[in-house]
């Protein structure tokens, strides 16, 4: 951990968050992709962090995909809340409250060749359409509040996402989720490449 980021890593006292009574949000029983994932059972609480972990290849984005409605299930249950939801496509994900911030963010997390405002209001359409008509105004609060949140070197919110650094990049990415203010947010390899 020195060689890469400076400073001797800090091991500290494991906490549990989760206490018993609090509400259970996500739940899966026996998920499956034939030839990738298997029997994948996993609870996550309101306000729990839940971390998955395994090498390359283990099936970590595989699980990610999946969760987000991006990969087909060939077995098992999702719930929300004690509701079962079928995950068939991300529409489906991002309309029941679930986001990905994805491994690769060039390549399935922003549109790179695209302005700042344009990746922070894409998913947001929904909200930002009134009579057909996207509000260029929303638009570019949304954007301005997300440069501002997370603190994104830009000059501008017209900045092509493309001539960011990675870690602004990725901080685009986490800005148009979080704008959203999903239930469940999954993290895949939140910092690679940053």
């Amino acid at each position: 951990i020195h060689m890469m980021v400076g400073e001797a890593g800090r091991e500290g006292k494991r906490r549990t968050v989760c206490h018993a009574g609090e509400k259970l949000l996500l739940e899966a029983r026996g998920l499956t992709r034939a030839g990738v994932i298997y029997d994948i059972n996993l609870t996550l609480h309101e306000g729990e962090v839940l971390g998955l972990a395994g090498l390359m290849g283990a099936g970590k984005t595989s699980l990610a995909r999946a969760l987000f409605g991006a990969d087909a299930l060939t077995d098992g249950e999702l719930y929300l809340r004690g509701q079962r939801i079928r995950l068939d496509s991300p529409q489906a994900a991002i309309r029941a409250g679930i986001a990905l911030v994805p491994e690769d963010r060039r390549k399935h997390g922003l549109f790179t060749q695209m302005s700042i405002l344009s990746n922070v209001a894409l998913p947001q359409l929904d909200r930002l359409t009134r009579w057909g008509t996207v509000s260029g105004r929303d638009e570019q609060v949304l954007a301005e509040d997300a440069v501002r949140r997370f603190d994104i070197k830009t000059a501008s919110v017209q900045q092509i996402v493309h001539y960011l650094s990675g870690g602004n990049q990725q901080k685009v990415v986490l800005a148009k989720w979080l704008a959203r203010e999903p239930q469940v947010v999954i993290l895949d390899e939140p910092t690679c490449g940053i």
